[in-house]
Formats: structure tokens, C-alpha cells, sequence
């Protein structure tokens, strides 16, 4: 199975003269939560709509992260205060705009200026007699609309260029403790720099299962794709669509195994404990997720597809007591997910947020309570 895991952080090592001491560490990792951050959105279909109801493929409980044109779609902030507290959706303020394939540039390079096509709403765009398929499609760029930590839409229909690049960009505008993302968008576009208790984020989504969809922008939507729908094998059209990386989670403490998650969520460690988290990933899940590559062969001009595994990514943020000891010159793609108490730590909770990550931009997030006991 092909896993890899991210740590993004600086390293936690202690100058030589306070090393006698017995300094663990002096620099937190960039995952340490010292403020309110997000730190994730998950993104999952809420509803199927009536495109290519076999792409649900074998039975999985975890969500469809892979949307097609016509699905209700969700994103979901995931707001974090430093005492591990996720912000409930009601104190979460959120406005979402679609992007098409290109990169979010809400303001022009040169000037600064708003960019105008943010500035409309996708429901009032105007139909266009050259576009067969309806006033708005996915690569119109617009606001879709406004929210709290959770936010629902339906995709609307598929664009040409969608068509051939089948990834699509999402803007949110994340305000919380008060402010409105309403203000946040102002200040942004404003090119303010007191943009306190706001997050901007671009949201990439894997539309699809391409193959399928592919067939449907020739043969229903006429359009002219990179790759002719008939090179496809029958075969590849049954690539189920993709779904939220699911991992249990094994807790070793102090070279013990603790628990394992979801059976268990919440482990008592004392200051100076050593904690070691093993993801694990469930082997018949992870076969039902191989998807097709599409190569090009130039002798023969002709696309060929080749199964692959999808790559898993895991990224954890720390609260309180708990600090990452990855080092910050990582050179290997499987560096551990290790961290240690700190000496020090009096009494109470701190928080492991693991993000389970995969290579078509499924997200999941896993929360481990820690309980200091000194």
C-alpha cells in the first residue's frame, strides 16, 4: 500500500547550552495551534444527483469526496482555538466562490483592484446563447454564497474546460470570534493587513470519476475532449468515485499501546510522555479506491490507463502540552508521527488534530484528546 505522510514544522531542538538543563524544545512546530487557525475543510457530497449512480462502488462507510455536476456538495470549516475548542458552526461565518480551473486571483496582480467576475453572484449570471447546457456551468467564476462553518450547494452543469481538466478551485472566506466573513472579504480586497480572526483558503475538489464524466461531455454535452471518449476501456468506466480517507489510528505511549481510534478518542499521559501514532488503513477500502491514469503513447497516438493506488497523506496539529518532534530537514516521505509532553505541563487537556489527506484531495480530520496528569 503507498503511503506517505506530510509534516509540516520547524524543528524542536534545544541550543547546545540549554540542552544540560533538559530542554526538549524552544521553537513550537508551525502545527502548534498558539491562535485561533483553520485547519481544515472537509468537503464531501451530501446528495447524489442523477449522474452515474454505480460510482458509489463497493460498500464504504466513509463520504464521496469526488462530486459530479448536479450533487449537493458541502464544505466544512474546521476552526481550532488554542485550547483544542472546535469552534461550532455558529460562530463560523463563511462566503464560498467557485473558481473554475484557474487559480483564485480575487484581485489583479498589477493593480490591486477586485477581480469583476467575483463580484457577481453565480444565480444571477445571465444565459449565453453560445453554451447549449445553461445561464451557469463550473467554469464560470462567481460568489455562490454565504454560510456558517458548514456550507451546501449544488454543482451546476459541467463547462468545456472542466470537461478536460476535471479539477476544480473553490475560494472560502473564514471569520470567526466575531467577525464577519463579510468584513474579512472587505479587508482582503482592501489589501488591509488587520485580517485578525480570518482565514482565506482555495479549496481544490477532484470532479469526477473522470471517465464517466468524460463519456458525458462527449456524447450528452458535444463537447471536443483532450482524450476521445471511445480510447477508453469499457473497464475503466466502473473507477468508483473517491472517498475520504478512513484510517484507524493506533496510540503508543511511551512505547505502549494505548488505544486504538474510533474505539477510543481520549488517553491519559503524563509530563514528559513519549506519543507515537500509527495510522492504519483498511486494505479492501484502499482497492476500492484504484483509479485510472491516463498516459499518452506518442508511437502509437493513442491514450493508454494505467491502475494506481492513491497516495495518503497525513498532517497533525497540536494544542497545550503536546509538540511535534519531527525535525524540520525530513527527507524521507515517512517521517514519524512522533511527539512528547512537555516537562513542565501541569494538569489538564491537550489535542492531537490528525488530517488524513490523499492524493485527489479527499480530507478527513481525527481528534485525540490527551489528559496531563502529573
Amino acid at each position: 500500500m503507498t503511503r506517505a505522510r506530510a509534516i509540516v514544522g520547524l524543528a524542536v531542538i534545544c541550543p547546545l547550552l540549554a540542552a544540560a538543563a533538559g530542554c526538549e524544545f524552544q521553537v513550537p512546530a508551525a502545527t502548534y495551534i498558539h491562535q485561533t487557525k483553520l485547519i481544515s475543510v472537509e468537503a464531501e457530497v451530501v446528495e447524489l444527483g442523477p449522474l452515474n449512480p454505480g460510482r458509489v462502488g463497493l460498500p464504504n462507510p466513509a463520504p464521496i469526496a469526488e462530486p459530479m455536476p448536479h450533487d449537493r456538495f458541502s464544505f466544512e470549516a474546521v476552526v481550532v482555538d488554542p485550547d483544542g475548542r472546535q469552534l461550532p458552526a455558529s460562530e463560523i461565518e463563511s462566503i464560498w466562490f467557485q473558481c473554475g480551473v484557474h487559480p483564485c486571483r480575487v484581485t489583479n496582480s498589477a493593480t490591486g483592484s477586485p477581480v469583476a467576475s467575483y463580484q457577481r453572484r453565480c444565480d444571477e449570471i445571465e444565459p449565453d446563447p453560445s453554451v447549449e447546457q445553461g445561464p451557469l456551468s463550473m467554469d464560470d467564476q462567481c460568489r455562490i454564497g454565504e454560510g456558517d462553518a458548514r456550507f451546501e450547494f449544488v454543482l451546476p452543469e459541467l463547462g468545456p474546460t472542466m470537461a478536460d481538466h476535471r479539477m476544480a478551485n473553490y475560494y472560502g472566506v473564514i471569520g470567526w470570534n466575531g467577525r464577519r466573513a463579510e468584513d474579512c472579504w472587505s479587508a482582503r480586497l482592501a489589501l488591509d493587513e488587520l485580517l485578525d480572526d480570518c482565514a482565506f483558503i482555495t479549496r481544490t475538489v477532484k470532479i469526477g470519476p473522470s471517465w464517466w464524466m468524460l463519456a458525458y461531455a462527449s456524447e450528452v454535452l458535444n463537447f471536443q475532449t483532450q482524450i476521445p471518449f471511445w480510447q477508453i476501456p469499457i473497464a475503466v468506466y466502473g473507477q468508483a468515485a473517491n472517498r475520504t480517507p478512513s484510517a484507524r489510528v493506533e496510540v503508543w505511549i511511551d512505547r505502549a499501546l494505548a488505544g486504538t481510534h474510533p474505539d477510543a478518542d481520549s488517553f491519559t499521559v503524563e509530563p514528559g510522555s513519549r506519543i507515537h501514532l500509527e495510522p492504519i488503513y483498511d486494505e479492501f477500502e484502499q482497492f476500492g479506491q484504484t483509479y485510472f491514469r491516463a498516459q499518452f503513447d506518442p508511437e502509437y497516438q493513442k491514450f493508454w490507463f494505467q491502475p494506481t493506488v492513491e497516495l495518503l497523506l497525513e498532517i497533525p496539529y497540536t494544542t497545550n502540552a503536546i509538540h511535534s518532534t519531527s525535525p524540520s530537514d525530513v527527507t524521507t516521505l515517512l517521517p514519524p508521527l512522533d511527539f512528547v509532553v512537555d516537562e513542565n505541563a501541569g494538569a489538564g487537556r491537550s489535542t492531537i488534530f490528525l488530517i488524513l489527506q490523499d492524493d485527489r484531495f479527499g480530507e478527513r480530520v481525527v481528534r485525540l484528546d490527551f489528559e496531563v496528569k502529573p
